[in-house]
């Protein structure tokens, strides 16, 4: 797998949501679904189980990859 350069905002989501950067690494390794995004975007969507809610959820990933990385 490529190096991932998490953005400030991707930070703090996860750090807002509670979810570990192992669990979002999960859904861009091995999407359930993979979407078109805008421009480079590519949108990542895996379900998962989560911890706090206990129930299933849905976890989408926004990545944008750039021809110099």
């Amino acid at each position: 797998m490529r190096p991932i350069r998490w953005t400030a905002h991707a930070a703090t989501s996860l750090r807002e949501r509670d979810i570990k950067r192992p669990e979002a690494e999960r859904t861009i390794e091995a999407p359930d679904r993979e979407v078109i995004g805008r421009g480079r975007r590519k949108v990542f969507i895996r379900r998962y189980e989560d911890a706090i809610l206990a129930k299933p959820m849905a976890m989408c990933v926004v990545v944008e990859e750039r021809p110099e990385e």
